[in-house]
């Protein structure tokens, strides 16, 4: 079984910017949510050590699904 990646931006937070390739779930789907390490310094909710971000939507003219520290539409 092969897995499949698709394009993450992340809209806030301390990774603010970041492009990324994520693993797709079942059916090919983005997942509902990733966890990134913060950069040295930087704090999140949860955990200071990362950030998690959760689906937002999907932005076509980046071909890329948008992750953000707020809960997902």
């Amino acid at each position: 079984m092969s897995s499949f990646q698709t394009r993450a931006l992340i809209e806030d937070g301390p990774q603010a910017g970041l492009t990324l390739n994520v693993e797709t779930g079942p059916g090919d789907r983005p997942p509902e949510q990733v966890v990134i390490a913060n950069p040295t310094g930087a704090g999140g909710r949860g955990n200071p050590g990362s950030t998690t971000y959760h689906l937002h939507g999907l932005d076509e003219a980046r071909n890329a699904y948008v992750y953000s520290t707020g809960r997902s539409i």
